[in-house]
């Protein structure tokens, strides 16, 4: 098919059909759960920063018995600001 061509009839029926279904995808929740199914955890707050850019990270090291769990929660970066 062409760019600007108009869909046959049975496919713009099942692409209407899948737009239409999307809608219920904004009603699904998924808790964040990072690992930790006892109380034995840390969190870990890492920031590094130079003349060019900057970034931090929030880690969750949890003890299991086979050793430990490290989990990314959040990270950001951003350039540094060019005028100071």
């Amino acid at each position: 098919m062409q760019w600007e061509e108009i869909l046959p009839h049975n496919l713009a029926a099942r692409w209407l059909e899948l737009i239409t279904s999307l809608t219920v995808l904004a009603d699904i929740e998924v808790p964040r759960w990072m690992g930790t199914s006892n109380d034995h955890y840390t969190d870990k707050f890492l920031c590094d920063a130079s003349k060019r850019a900057y970034r931090t990270a929030v880690n969750f090291r949890s003890s299991t018995r086979e050793g430990f769990i490290v989990r990314l929660a959040c990270s950001k970066n951003r350039f540094a600001p060019i005028k100071n």
